[in-house]
């Protein structure tokens, strides 16, 4: 796919779900799972994507507004000045079909669960901890019971 096609999806999918918002579908009275259902697969494609790079644009933007990303270093200098900061960034190196596939059966597997947010979830499924559906169930439910 090409670049301009990914740009044209992932605008779709912020148009989608903006549009989505503004209909109420997405209010805190309705849980991301339902709201996550009802979405066709290629609306759930765009929206991961476009969340993971968001996510890592965001993440390069803060690093670079640090103190460490105005420090003047010289291309010799090894671990550069951001490396630290760069370095404690989430890491998602699977597919964004993966994840969408996650994030299904998570919801359809667990209705009273529908309220954990999307953001959540895929926090969950980064590399570290690399949880996948049902082991981020476990998780939660242990969580609630401490």
């Amino acid at each position: 796919m090409t670049v301009r096609a990914t740009r044209a999806r992932i605008l779709t999918g912020a148009l989608v779900f903006v549009s989505a918002m503004a209909q109420g579908r997405a209010s805190q009275s309705e849980s991301d799972g339902k709201t996550w259902l009802e979405w066709r697969p290629e609306v759930q494609n765009v929206y991961v994507a476009a969340y993971l790079i968001g996510l890592q644009r965001g993440f390069l933007s803060g690093c670079a507004a640090s103190p460490a990303g105005k420090a003047k270093f010289n291309l010799k200098d090894r671990p550069y000045p951001l490396d630290a900061c760069v370095g404690q960034a989430p890491e998602y190196s699977k597919e964004s079909t993966y994840y969408v596939e996650q994030l299904t059966a998570f919801y359809r597997d667990n209705p009273k669960l529908r309220n954990v947010l999307i953001r959540d979830l895929l926090g969950y499924m980064a590399d570290k901890p690399g949880l996948t559906a049902p082991e981020i169930r476990d998780t939660l439910k242990r969580l609630a019971a401490e």
